[in-house]
């Protein structure tokens, strides 16, 4: 195991509220997912449409 892993374990174990932790990084690990998820998304259609979809902020038509 990595020391990470053995320090969230040792965390785990010395806690007096070992669900509610747990629940908590799995809550964390669900968001960084989901934002790689987004991010690698939003990558690939920027890629099938030769760039960014939208005109920069702040740029307008006079």
């Amino acid at each position: 195991m990595s020391s990470a892993q053995n320090f969230i374990i040792h965390i785990i174990t010395k806690t007096h509220e070992p669900e509610r932790l747990l629940l908590l990084l799995h809550a964390q690990y669900i968001a960084k997912v989901h934002e790689c998820d987004q991010a690698h998304l939003s990558q690939r259609r920027n890629e099938q449409t030769g760039g960014e979809t939208a005109p920069p902020q702040g740029i307008g038509i006079a």
